[in-house]
């Protein structure tokens, strides 16, 4: 019997498998999708998910999800291979300053047909809970608590523009002002919220706020910044429990102390970066009797950089409310 030789063999076959292939694509139809629309409340933590692209591929190709405009300041990310749609930067995500977010996005198949949509995402304004709110501090053109309970006294400060809140204003301070807020805040139940962006971190800490005293029944409250090792690090302290997370320097961000009468959790842009029982309620033997914004209790140490939106409860906040 005559034998044809191997290498004709696999000649034709790589000619038969080329044109299959080469059909396949010939024949391959682009897949479809169309605009969508989405929704997610204001500040979702970063990895949230918002929703997920839906498209079709008639020819049974694998598809691949990409933004190709708009989204510049990677407020989303978009998962190449699922389509979900998730939150990437956190800080950005207000109602304030966006009540929608549109971006284009692009479906491609294996073959690199595509098709492109609009997606839209509208933002749900969440408004922060007033209920135990004993002091709220904007910090637009004055250091007036909204609730009237006891209003700050600004030394050295300025109030610029800045359009992240919708007051317009926030507090600038340049390494000599503070804020004294002229009363304690000593409660074993509480939450502080504070809006700060900070434009120098040295590797001496520098406090965004104290509440110490050593007549306080209920211990220290607070948070300063500081370079360790090279990265930027945000410290909380409630009664010597110090914790710290890696931040950055000129951008906002968002930190909550809670303290659960027994216990603390710390939050940072929305995300738990501690948490912990509370063995006893710790005081400093120098603390200065108000709580400080922008300076430690012994009006040192002074933050470089700008501070907003100073919110003071005599309760727990959950984390929904957080």
């Amino acid at each position: 019997m005559k034998k044809f030789p191997p290498v004709k063999l696999i000649a034709t076959i790589a000619l038969v498998s080329l044109s299959l292939s080469s059909c396949e694509k010939l024949f391959n139809k682009s897949p479809e999708v169309n605009d969508q629309t989405f929704s997610v409340a204001e500040n979702s933590p970063n990895g949230t998910v918002v929703g997920q692209i839906v498209a079709e591929d008639k020819s049974g190709q694998e598809l691949f999800y990409y933004i190709v405009d708009g989204n510049e300041e990677d407020i989303f990310a978009v998962n190449e291979k699922t389509g979900d749609i998730s939150v990437n930067n956190s800080a950005l995500l207000d109602y304030e300053s966006y009540e929608s977010i549109s971006f284009t996005a692009e479906v491609k198949d294996e073959f690199g047909k595509w098709d492109e949509c609009k997606i839209t995402v509208n933002l749900e304004d969440v408004k922060p809970t007033t209920d135990h709110l004993l002091s709220y501090y904007k910090f637009n053109d004055n250091g007036n608590d909204e609730t009237g309970y006891s209003n700050a006294t600004v030394t050295n400060g300025q109030y610029i523009t800045d359009l992240t809140f919708n007051s317009g204003k926030v507090l600038y301070l340049n390494g000599s002002a503070y804020a004294d807020l002229n009363t304690g805040f000593d409660y074993s139940n509480r939450s502080i919220s504070i809006w700060f962006n900070v434009s120098e971190i040295s590797s001496e800490m520098n406090v965004i706020i104290a509440s110490d005293y050593q007549n306080y029944e209920y211990g220290l409250s607070s948070m300063a910044v500081q370079s360790v090792a090279g990265t930027e690090k945000l410290v909380f302290n409630l009664s010597n429990n110090p914790v710290y997370t890696a931040i950055s320097k000129n951008e906002w961000h968002n930190a909550v102390m809670v303290l659960d009468n027994t216990s603390y959790t710390y939050y940072l842009d929305g995300e738990v970066k501690g948490y912990g029982p509370i063995t006893s309620y710790i005081t400093s033997n120098l603390g200065y009797q108000n709580t400080v914004i922008g300076i430690s209790r012994n009006f040192d140490r002074n933050v470089y950089g700008m501070l907003a939106e100073a919110r003071f409860y005599t309760k727990a906040l959950t984390a929904e409310e957080v």
